[in-house]
């Protein structure tokens, strides 16, 4: 399996892979009956504009079997939703809600926004792999923190297990916890 920065030029294969996951995967997305056309209708342009941060990694073969989609936070923060989905809205509530981090981290802060992996290597791995290569290119693009919302148990033992701290925490529908995390990059 190939390992490589997510390029501009993998947008479709990325967003369709993505939307196909959290809609099937993600807690709030099977909560909500989200669908993929919701996902890519909605999240469509963030998908986007973590491909061309060169901060994103993706894990293909003949398709994509991972990925990892990051962006600069200040582009995250100042996104503008534009086909907001009903259906959508409670999610986009709780990622408003949860709140934002301190003032002196926003310029220096990368935004783990999602990371997705196909069903047939789920358990080998790959979300390891892809906290990894957060931290990797967030180092290499020499910013100072990497600040993460992770909405299910599995992404938030992970964060946890490499040096992510809780910063906020509040449930969704009364039983999913959300985390907003921080993990902040040491330079020696």
């Amino acid at each position: 399996m190939i390992r490589r920065i997510v390029r501009s030029y993998d947008v479709n294969d990325i967003t369709k892979f993505v939307s196909k996951v959290f809609a099937n995967n993600e807690p709030m997305c099977k909560v909500l009956n989200v669908n993929e056309k919701d996902i890519e209708n909605t999240f469509g342009s963030l998908i986007k504009e973590c491909c061309s941060s060169n901060l994103s990694t993706l894990w293909r073969n003949d398709n994509v079997m991972a990925a990892s989609l990051v962006l600069p936070y200040y582009k995250y923060k100042n996104f503008d939703i534009k086909n907001e989905n009903e259906k959508l809205k409670p999610i986009i509530k709780v990622l408003d809600e949860i709140g934002d981090i301190p003032d002196g981290l926003i310029h220096n802060s990368v935004y783990y926004f999602m990371h997705g992996t196909d069903p047939s290597v789920i358990n080998k791995g790959y979300l390891k792999k892809g906290v990894l290569s957060t931290i990797e290119n967030t180092e290499k693009n020499l910013y100072d923190f990497i600040i993460a919302d992770a909405t299910n148990v599995a992404s938030q033992h992970v964060l946890k297990k490499y040096d992510f701290k809780v910063y906020k925490k509040m449930k969704f529908n009364n039983d999913i916890e959300i985390y907003r995390m921080i993990r902040e990059i040491y330079y020696y």
